[in-house]
């Protein structure tokens, strides 16, 4: 046989196994495919009976646990307040200017002033739920006590995880998040700041702003009083006393001015309504003085 005819078999016994291998290959990932989908589907079969089997197992020992069922008592004889862990404040700045000016502390300020009762209730219901949680918590410890699944470590482990979320979490403090806002009118472009406060910080500012309101009050009553002791009686008295004369300029009524009887500390400095804080002023020095007040005696 020449060495052609032996080069040409040879090339078509090769061309042929090519062949042969390029409808083999498909067959036997065709099989190995139809093979897979069983072999998935028992898995799957097997793990969704292992979580329906866990579940009963779970319903089984929540009607059969003295510790779960005590619990479950237990929890519907408290009725813990509702608080939300944060409650959030924000301020909408109509300009850039106003958004660099107005601090956090201040906008804390504003919020606790406009969400007094609020505050109010949150510390009452933060009060109750602090100390009723003291006495739940020793009610828990108790039921800790109770005998458990000895015997299948499975069971003993689920009735531990069940026991522990099905322990109450109420919440026992409060936060605001105070946030200010400031959105460009062209790119709409939106800037913030903000800050977190505790409740104790919330109720401390509380009390600071409440003490300084009070004083504002108190101060206020009492300007009202020395006010009210300036009587007719009192004021012709004073001007007699000075002469009907400014005791600044010395201008008097004929030099077509009028008078008035001033504090010399003022009243809203804590001056008293008496002759020796009482002088005779124009109508024009009593104006430029104003609220004035020199604790060295330049009055």
């Amino acid at each position: 046989m020449e060495l052609i005819d032996i080069l040409s078999r040879v090339a078509a016994g090769g061309f042929g196994l090519l062949i042969i291998a390029g409808f083999a290959f498909p067959v036997l990932f065709f099989l190995c495919f139809l093979i897979g989908i069983p072999i998935s589907s028992i898995k799957e079969k097997r793990a969704e009976k292992e979580i329906k089997r866990k579940e009963c197992l779970k319903e089984d020992i929540k009607h059969e646990s003295q510790r779960l069922l005590k619990l479950q008592e237990l929890n519907h004889s408290y009725n813990f307040k509702d608080i939300k862990a944060t409650y959030e404040f924000t301020k909408s700045c109509v300009s850039r200017q106003e958004f660099n000016r107005l601090k956090l502390a201040d906008f804390l300020d504003i919020v606790i002033l406009e969400n007094k009762s609020m505050i109010t209730r949150l510390e009452k219901y933060a009060a109750f739920n602090q100390k009723e949680n003291v006495n739940y918590l020793a009610e828990i410890d108790k039921l800790r006590n109770l005998p458990t699944y000895e015997s299948s470590t499975e069971r003993k482990e689920i009735e531990e995880s069940l026991f522990q979320e099905s322990i109450l979490k109420p919440q026992l403090t409060y936060n605001f998040l105070i946030k200010v806002k400031y959105t460009t009118p062209k790119k709409k472009d939106t800037v913030y700041k903000k800050a977190e406060y505790t409740r104790e910080q919330i109720i401390s500012r509380q009390v600071t702003i409440t003490k300084a309101e009070i004083e504002k009050e108190r101060q206020k009553a009492q300007r009202e009083k020395e006010r009210a002791l300036m009587t007719d009686k009192l004021r012709m008295e004073v001007l007699r006393r000075d002469n009907f004369r400014c005791q600044i300029c010395g201008a008097s009524q004929a030099d077509g001015v009028k008078l008035h009887v001033d504090h010399i500390k003022p009243v809203s400095k804590g001056g008293k309504t008496e002759l020796s804080n009482l002088r005779t002023l124009c109508d024009r020095c009593n104006l430029g003085k104003r609220d004035y007040y020199d604790s060295n005696g330049n009055n």
